[in-house]
């Protein structure tokens, strides 16, 4: 489990050349947006949206940011 504070874009994936796919788990009760380190839950900076509950799989090797608005847990599994 990885916890996301409030408001605030959080690295939970370092770039990894050998990751081949991670999926993400939204606990956090309320919608998770992922996207770059500028990401918010609003305007041009908003990233992909996760609702509560929902699974993303993210098939890259770059950095991910997660962005909460309440906060919360998130799970991810990492195959590499």
């Amino acid at each position: 489990m990885t916890t996301l504070v409030a408001a605030t874009a959080t690295a939970i994936l370092a770039a990894d050349t050998s990751r081949k796919i991670c999926s993400i788990q939204n606990n956090t009760g309320a919608t998770l947006y992922v996207g770059d380190s500028t990401i918010t839950s609003s305007g041009a900076t908003r990233g992909y949206e996760v609702p509560a509950g929902a699974t993303f799989q993210w098939r890259n090797t770059a950095a991910l940011y997660a962005y909460s608005v309440g906060g919360g847990e998130i799970t991810l599994l990492t195959e590499s």
